[in-house]
């Protein structure tokens, strides 16, 4: 029968290989456990039990509207223990999901693209949390507003935006760290 927790139980190991897996799936267990409580994010792992799940609203203080979108709202939270200011982007994955042709899967796929986005000019994905048909993804917070929204406060304030510039603000873009 197989057992998720016995190596043994696994038909693509034998009993030697099985003890070889049995190790590292403990030292992987003890990494897991230490990494839980040294996570500067996460000093509550310590109060709680294995199975209780931490919630967004516990580790953040969640305060203004900073943007809006057809599925999700953008607010500036406040980390509980640290002070530190981050953006939150709350989706509601049921209204996500009953639009024609978005599906759970497209909405992870965007959490993961912007996990892996590691750039000085674009903000970065820290963490995200899940509850109650709400997914909440936290981000760097940037204060101002974002490049389209300055694009067009400028245009309409007469401003012409030459290749130069044009240029200058692509090649920000694509500058790798």
């Amino acid at each position: 029968m197989y057992d998720k927790e016995d190596p043994r139980s696994w038909d693509c190991c034998s009993d030697k290989e099985a003890s070889c897996v049995t190790t590292l799936v403990q030292v992987a267990r003890v990494a897991k456990e230490k990494a839980i409580k040294l996570a500067p994010r996460f000093d509550l792992s310590s109060e709680m039990s294995e199975d209780e799940e931490i919630l967004f609203d516990d580790i953040y203080e969640v305060h203004e509207i900073i943007g809006k979108g057809p599925f999700s709202v953008v607010r500036r939270c406040v980390h509980r223990h640290t002070n530190q200011e981050f953006a939150v982007k709350i989706v509601d994955v049921a209204k996500f999901t009953s639009s024609p042709g978005l599906s759970l899967d497209d909405l992870k796929r965007e959490a993961t693209i912007c996990h892996m986005l590691k750039h000085p000019h674009i903000v970065e994905l820290l963490e995200t949390y899940s509850s109650e048909g709400m997914l909440y993804m936290v981000f760097e917070y940037m204060s101002g507003s974002d490049l389209c929204f300055e694009i067009v406060k400028r245009a309409t304030a007469g401003f012409v935006y030459s290749e130069a510039v044009a240029s200058h603000y692509i090649r920000q873009i694509l500058q790798v760290r």
